[in-house]
């Protein structure tokens, strides 16, 4: 029989005094301090739905509830952690987890850091930093409280431009005149001093003072006169913003004139670049010419400290290099040989960017896990030795799809021109229009000590995976055949895209 009531909205739920207070600790601590509650019988619960209350309660009287949707976990997370039912806050935050979207996690945010719950926010930061420019343009950007938008601007904004940052909080803040009193404190989060004059004089009056924004941007210049900038998907490397080559060469490379950086062997400096002020980088494009070489890149803020973004030097590259690393500030680049070719280094082309593009770094080795197939002419692969009737011929050169490459005992050697992680491979080769009858296939980061990874027969277009690690180069060679025969052609896919 009932001995205590749960009040909602008027709403008379009966429950047992006995029952809340050994599922629910609040509850215990409540009908113990002798609260109004433990002397009336009954408890009021305000600012709570009648749907919410009874889903906490089926929960306190069978362990159970139906967080089967999202909207469920957002209807008991606040009672749950008001009432200290530990159990039941984490399973509405793995429902959270489970369920999060760009449509919701800005939802879900609110909910994490009014409740302060850290692993939460945490996740919510991750996901936002996916696709932070989908979340930015969602219609539910504007239901941020203003506490969670200062973590989205604090913790999520390396990769968007500072006037997209701004014209999306202006945005925000039309959204929700009722928190004026909030807007200049969110502006401090808002790099305002890489911004023109025009920029801010194109927010309306009535959103924000005009006078009251002019003093935030001059204070912030003042504060921070070298501001980092935020350039999307455009190389900074260039004359406009004041770039110079301070060792390696002369500025004049960057005028578009034909032009070398080099670093000579025994030259502790290297090749060192000063993009003329602090700008956010995540991507280098480079062109190695001439030889074959190991090689680093630091980047530093302030030429005193540097911080090591780029660590090839236990690879050999060639060619174009396309190097991605964590999203961070830097004004100065630092390329230093490891390796050298003919006593030097040579590099005929240089460019960095914010780039907002998706990629993946390997935690352990910092090298890119392509997402696409690089054993092709188009990602600078190339044949690096091809062997036939007991010679070897050295070559290289584009792999071409309708030139003998694959040879029988012998094999074929293709060279990747930068180190990538993969773990996956997918292939079929063919003797004119005929399945060859087997290969292997080696992997190799120095062209010395080779790794197997496949041996077996050919099964038309095949796929194969292995641990993960760093490939440079790739050796395929037949089996079952003489010396004599080759793979005449092959379809090759390193990682594995498709499936056939």
């Amino acid at each position: 029989m009932s001995d205590i009531a749960v009040i909602v909205d008027g709403v008379k739920l009966p429950t047992h005094r006995l029952i809340l207070a050994q599922r629910c600790e609040y509850f215990d601590a409540m009908f113990e301090s002798g609260m109004i509650e433990a002397t009336s019988n009954r408890i009021e619960v305000r600012e709570a739905s009648i749907d919410s209350v009874k889903l906490v309660l089926k929960w306190i009287y069978t362990g159970e509830t139906d967080l089967i949707s999202i909207d469920n976990a957002f209807k008991v997370i606040r009672l749950a952690h008001m009432y200290q039912i530990k159990q039941l806050v984490d399973e509405a935050v793995n429902c959270f987890e489970k369920n999060c979207t760009v449509e919701n996690v800005c939802l879900i945010l609110n909910e994490a850091v009014f409740l302060s719950l850290d692993e939460l926010i945490n996740f919510a930061i991750q996901r936002v930093n996916k696709g932070p420019l989908d979340v930015l343009k969602h219609e539910r950007f504007k239901q941020l409280s203003t506490a969670a938008l200062k973590v989205i601007l604090t913790s999520c904004m390396k990769v968007v431009s500072n006037n997209e940052i701004f014209r999306v909080v202006v945005n925000w803040m039309k959204a929700n005149p009722t928190k004026s009193a909030d807007f200049p404190d969110v502006l401090m989060n808002v790099s305002l001093s890489t911004l023109t004059l025009e920029d801010l004089a194109a927010v309306p009056a009535d959103v924000l003072d005009a006078q009251m924004l002019l003093g935030l941007y001059r204070q912030q210049q003042l504060n921070n006169p070298d501001a980092v900038h935020k350039v999307i998907n455009e190389n900074v490397a260039v004359p406009k913003y004041g770039v110079s080559v301070i060792a390696g060469g002369d500025t004049k490379f960057f005028d578009g004139e034909r032009g070398i950086l080099i670093h000579q062997m025994g030259q502790a400096d290297g090749i060192i670049i000063d993009l003329g002020r602090r700008f956010m980088l995540n991507f280098i494009k480079m062109m190695l010419v001439e030889y074959e070489y190991s090689y680093f890149i630091e980047v530093s803020e302030d030429n005193i400290n540097w911080t090591r973004v780029i660590d090839h030097s236990k690879y050999p590259c060639r060619s174009l290099q396309n190097l991605y690393f964590e999203t961070q500030p830097a004004r100065l680049i630092r390329i230093c040989c490891t390796v050298f070719g003919g006593g030097h280094c040579y590099v005929s082309r240089l460019e960095a960017h914010c780039t907002n593009m998706p990629f993946e770094i390997d935690a352990e080795t910092k090298l890119l896990i392509p997402s696409e197939n690089v054993a092709i002419p188009e990602k600078n692969a190339i044949t690096a030795a091809l062997s036939y009737a007991g010679v070897l011929y050295e070559s290289v050169g584009e792999i071409r799809m309708d030139f003998p490459k694959i040879v029988y005992h012998n094999g074929t050697i293709m060279q990747l021109f930068q180190p990538y992680v993969i773990d996956s491979m997918a292939f079929a080769f063919f003797n004119d229009d005929i399945p060859a009858h087997g290969y292997i296939i080696e992997i190799s980061t120095d062209n010395i000590h080779w790794t197997r990874v496949f041996a077996g027969k050919n099964y038309a277009f095949r796929k194969i995976t292995f641990d993960k690690q760093p490939v440079v180069f790739i050796k395929l060679t037949g089996m079952y055949g003489h010396s004599y025969t080759v793979f005449r052609r092959y379809n090759f896919e390193c990682p594995a895209v498709s499936n056939g």
